[in-house]
C-alpha cells in the first residue's frame, strides 16, 4: 500500500463525522435525563407532604 493511499484513507477517516451527531444527541439526552432526575428528587418531598395533607383531610372528614 502506497503512502499516498494510506494518507487518503487516514484523511477520510478523520473527515467522517457521521458518528459525531449520534454521540452529540446521546450526550444531550443524558444531560436532560440527569436534570430531570435531580428536579424530581427536589420536588418529591413537597409532593409527599401534599398527598399526606390530602389524606389527612379526607380521613378527618370521614371519607
Amino acid at each position: 500500500m502506497g503512502s499516498a493511499m494510506l494518507r487518503a484513507k487516514v484523511s477520510r477517516f478523520f473527515a467522517d463525522e457521521s458518528g459525531a451527531t449520534a454521540i452529540e444527541y446521546a450526550l444531550i439526552a443524558s444531560i436532560i435525563s440527569i436534570c430531570m432526575a435531580a428536579a424530581l428528587t427536589q420536588i418529591s418531598g413537597s409532593l409527599k407532604s401534599t398527598f399526606n395533607n390530602v389524606s389527612t383531610q379526607l380521613d378527618a372528614n370521614g371519607q
